[in-house]
């Protein structure tokens, strides 16, 4: 995890040493290998929760880094994101990577107010 968020790495977009240190302490014992499978079967798992998805009929916004390179905001992923209800904003934040509420707090805070 560390040789992934280093300042070598990602420059402006990495995050602090404390915040990876703890990042990495808390992941030790679970590992990533979860969420790395969930992200790199996005399709099939979008696919398998549209039996039981329902539509959202509240405010929803997705904040994406245009930096990011585990989630890409592709015309596909923006055309499954607005049919998941009838108020979907998406926004994407310039020079920013996949942790934006590290890298890019007010940025997050503007879309959420």
């Amino acid at each position: 995890m560390k040789t992934l968020f280093n300042s070598t790495t990602f420059s402006k977009l990495s995050i602090n040493d404390l915040d990876l240190n703890k990042y990495t302490q808390h992941f030790t014992n679970s590992s990533l290998f979860q969420p790395i499978c969930w992200y790199s079967n996005i399709n099939l798992n979008i696919d398998l929760s549209n039996s039981w998805r329902k539509k959202v009929n509240t405010n929803v916004t997705f904040i994406f880094g245009k930096n990011d390179f585990t989630v890409q905001l592709s015309d596909k992923m923006i055309t499954s994101l607005k049919s998941l209800g009838s108020h979907i904003q998406i926004h994407e934040v310039d020079n920013a990577g996949h942790w934006l509420p590290l890298t890019h707090k007010e940025r997050v805070l503007e879309h959420i107010k």
